[in-house]
């Protein structure tokens, strides 16, 4: 019997893709291994962050790489990266942004049940664009307010 099973979840057919809410990913077995192998010792975090940060550069080609939990931990780093850039002062102080540029400009039809996690970074969003409905580019947004007869209408 699966830990799943004993635990009363029932397990999904994923057609999604990665995404956290279905349990992010299944882990090939070398994952695991690693895993396992990582398991047997201590090691200094942040020297480990160091590594992971440079073979994660080297795989995506960017600067640097940051492990997190998931989706909404990456978005709040990332954001609190962007508010305090290299300054430790005004990382120390988040969430609070007084005197800091803490607004994050965001498409409107990009709003989503994530938007928690950039504001527990101190930001605020500030909406841009049109909803889906209103331009006539589908039905994504589940609460809207300007329908495409009202946006017609103006």
């Amino acid at each position: 019997m699966s830990i799943y099973a004993r635990w009363g979840v029932r397990t999904r057919i994923n057609a999604a893709g990665l995404v956290t809410r279905l349990g992010g990913s299944l882990m090939p077995p070398e994952v695991l291994q690693a895993m396992a192998e990582a398991a047997r010792g201590f090691v200094d975090m942040a020297e480990l962050m160091a590594a992971a940060s440079r073979v994660i550069a080297g795989c995506t080609g960017a600067e640097a790489g940051l492990v997190t939990s998931g989706a909404a931990a990456a978005l709040t780093l990332g954001t609190a990266a962007c508010l305090t850039r290299l300054d430790p002062a005004r990382m120390d102080r988040l969430p609070e942004t007084t005197g800091i540029r803490s607004e994050v400009l965001m498409c409107r039809t990009h709003r989503t049940g994530y938007d928690h996690a950039i504001r527990a970074a101190g930001a605020r969003i500030r909406d841009v664009g049109l909803n889906d409905q209103g331009a006539g580019a589908g039905v994504r947004d589940k609460d809207y307010r300007i329908t495409a007869s009202a946006a017609a209408a103006r």
